[in-house]
């Protein structure tokens, strides 16, 4: 038996995380996107409560980087109900007309690179969570075939 509860949910990202939302983040409750990029996430969700960063400076997002946020952002130590996390997964993409490499071509190159932003699953980001909060991370993103592995730890 898995160790954590899975389940398999069919559909657009966002209308997914917004199924995890309202089952696991109270109505009122803050959220963080440290890795929102162009905000392709959020499509069509209210975003009211929504906190959003990046390393790359899109309009309305704070640019952080995330291995200096609590330095950055000491006020947000303990803020947030939940943090949704997908960061870029650079590796392996050949082809130079996606976005994301022009983006964030330079921030997760390898398999090392992936491993450094997984290590803050487990140090930086619980410290933004209150207690009970949540982090959604998405593990990798098939966009042809739309899937996307989610894990929920907290």
């Amino acid at each position: 038996m898995a160790k954590y509860p899975i389940s398999v949910l069919q559909g657009k990202v966002s209308e997914c995380f917004n199924q995890i939302l309202q089952l696991h983040v109270p109505e009122d409750g803050l959220i963080l996107d440290p890795t929102c990029g162009q905000k392709h996430l959020w499509e069509g969700l209210n975003i009211d409560n929504v906190t959003f960063s990046d390393i790359v400076p899109y309009p309305d997002t704070y640019q952080i980087n995330l291995f200096n946020i609590l330095q950055e952002k000491p006020d947000w130590v303990g803020k947030f109900n939940a943090i949704i996390f997908d960061p870029p997964y650079m590796f392996g993409v050949k082809c130079s007309s996606d976005p994301r490499v022009k983006d964030y071509g330079g921030y997760a190159q390898t398999y090392d690179d992936l491993l450094k932003y997984m290590e803050l699953t487990q140090t930086i980001l619980p410290e933004l969570l209150k207690p009970k909060g949540i982090l959604a991370q998405t593990n990798i993103t098939f966009p042809r075939k739309s899937y996307t592995y989610i894990t929920l730890i907290g």
